[in-house]
């Protein structure tokens, strides 16, 4: 039976898997996480999953490999990760009752597939 890798260390995504009793690893790249913005928001969450994915897959082409990314969009702008506490406070604070978007993108390879 195939593996199934993480290729991320997000505690939540991590979290996920676990609460539906999937039995996996983690094993994540330590990429660039710099998006092409010449493309589509869309487009370049997806291709930034594909990007954390990709070299995990070459290490195990065998087996399933998840790679993802979330980005949280408001007035026409991309949220970074807090640094710390604090702007993780004042992120959440600017956020509060106000409209914006969650984007999660999601790369799997299953053997040489992408999905």
């Amino acid at each position: 039976m195939n593996k199934i890798i993480l290729a991320s260390t997000s505690p939540r995504r991590k979290e996920l898997l676990e609460r539906e009793g999937i039995d996996f690893i983690v094993d994540a790249s330590s990429i660039d996480e710099t998006m092409d913005e010449t493309l589509p928001i869309k487009e370049r969450l997806c291709q930034l999953s594909k990007d954390k994915a990709e070299p995990i897959h070459h290490k195990y082409p065998q087996d399933i490999v998840i790679g993802a990314d979330t980005i949280v969009y408001f007035q026409d702008c991309i949220i970074g990760k807090a640094k710390n506490r604090e702007d993780a406070y004042q992120t959440l604070m600017m956020l509060s009752n106000q409209k914006h978007i969650v984007y999660t993108a999601v790369a799997i390879y299953n053997g040489n597939s992408l999905h």
